[in-house]
């Protein structure tokens, strides 16, 4: 149950989980430290004229004028609160989802003013967002020897020093370098930046280096200065999650919950957080427990304890239950990949023609929606499978696995697939992979 050394401490909702329960799960919402893309334009430390231009430059780009946006900014120019406006039209292409544009217009601007701080910024932020760890160090060591346009503000120039060795210390704990990521952070404990990020990873280093109630008062720090709900030791049953400690995962979790205060929102993400952990440990009947009151004050964490229990109704063959569930939240989202995906495996059990042919559309709109997703193929080859079309199934299964990992219900389908073309030497080597792979059981087969 090894999972990312990097990873977040919030849970994705399910709108924004990628991957969950479709073969290789993820029951912790694993991200990068920062998103693949730049930072967004600070428009709060803008003044008026400023501001107005980043305004009128957005509107622009989501009407699809490029001129008339970069026209827009020239008052920038001289601004003394603001990167260079070429720097700030990047900024706004990536944050409009126009990465391919914004990367050709940094590159070509970079080419022009190579010893620019803002502009070696971007690309430091570029390579963590990529995990191009060795990258993102050395830009951010290059970046901190330039100087900073003289005609900048003294805030501005600290909040880029800040920014840079920030992504220094996440650099650092990319390459596993703890010692030096925790002596990174320490020197941005006093800066007027969000002091949850340092904290959060003066945590994480402190974890690392085996020192958990160092790691703990971090993450206290963080509830009691910041006035959050994260409950320190849910986050260190996180992060023992996300190294495969699954016993001492499970104590920190249990800790969690019997100290969270039910009277606020602490309580929910902490027993939902446990129930995917005893899914994904292949305990659905201990899962139960914590997924069998509604909650009502959260649209986003009721339908979080929907999913679940459809999951575990899955695990237990209890297709009708789990067909009942996704098929509601597949009416409230149909864009949701988990649920679609989930539902299609749901259907495809059915006995009626009707319910089986609709799992193929869902599979088919799903790889549409996410070509590159290596479950979404697994999917969509064993419904084919199911419906008696070997021949796509195999296509599409193979596909699957040039995406990427092998999951444990690729293995499984592709074994089934081998065993009825009587291929039963490579149908027996997948099928004993399945049963070594990770993950929670959903096929009685890989229980035996």
């Amino acid at each position: 149950m090894k999972r990312s050394h990097v990873c977040s401490l919030v849970f994705f909702s399910l709108s924004t989980i990628v991957v969950a329960f479709g073969g290789r799960s993820s029951l912790l919402a694993e991200v990068s430290l920062v998103a693949q893309q730049p930072t967004a334009v600070d428009t709060n430390s803008l003044a008026p004229p400023a501001n107005d231009a980043v305004k009128e430059a957005t509107a622009a780009l989501a009407s699809g004028d490029l001129e008339k946006a970069r026209s827009s900014l020239i008052v920038l120019k001289d601004a003394s609160d603001a990167f260079h406006p070429e720097v700030v039209l990047v900024q706004l292409l990536f944050a409009g989802g126009n990465a391919r544009e914004g990367r050709r217009l940094l590159e070509q601007f970079a080419a022009k003013e190579p010893r620019r701080i803002d502009v070696y910024l971007i690309f430091t932020e570029l390579a963590v967002g990529e995990q191009r760890w060795f990258d993102a160090w050395n830009l951010g060591n290059t970046a901190e020897r330039l100087q900073s346009p003289q005609n900048w503000t003294a805030s501005l120039k600290e909040r880029v020093k800040n920014r840079l060795m920030v992504l220094k210390a996440i650099s650092s704990e990319g390459r596993l370098d703890w010692t030096t990521a925790r002596d990174t952070y320490l020197q941005l404990a006093t800066a007027k930046e969000d002091r949850s990020e340092i904290w959060e990873g003066l945590a994480r280093c402190e974890y690392k280096l085996g020192d958990i109630d160092k790691s703990l008062s971090y993450f206290q720090k963080i509830r009691d200065s910041l006035k959050k709900t994260l409950i320190p030791s849910f986050a260190i049953a996180m992060l023992y999650e996300s190294d495969g400690n699954v016993i001492k995962a499970e104590e920190y979790f249990q800790k969690a919950i019997a100290t969270a205060n039910a009277t606020t929102r602490e309580l929910t993400p902490a027993k939902l957080a446990f129930a995917r952990f005893l899914i994904w440990s292949n305990r659905p009947s201990d899962a139960k427990t914590y997924l069998d009151t509604e909650i009502a004050d959260s649209s986003s964490s009721e339908t979080e304890r929907l999913f679940l229990t459809a999951m575990v109704a899955r695990m237990e063959q209890r297709f009708t239950d789990a067909q009942e569930i996704l098929s509601r939240l597949h009416q409230q989202d149909s864009t949701s990949y988990p649920i679609g995906n989930n539902l299609a495996l749901v259907l495809i059990e059915s006995d009626q023609e009707s319910l089986r042919g609709r799992a193929l559309q869902i599979a088919e709109v799903n790889v549409r929606n996410n070509p590159r997703l290596v479950d979404a193929w697994a999917t969509l080859g064993y419904v084919q499978f199911r419906l008696g079309d070997v021949a796509s199934a195999e296509k599409s299964l193979n596909t699957s696995i040039q995406n990427g990992q092998l999951s444990r219900d690729a293995a499984f389908y592709l074994a089934k697939i081998k065993q009825s073309m009587g291929n039963k030497d490579d149908a027996k080597k997948l099928f004993d992979t399945a049963v070594t792979l990770p993950g929670p059981v959903f096929y009685q087969e890989l229980n035996k």
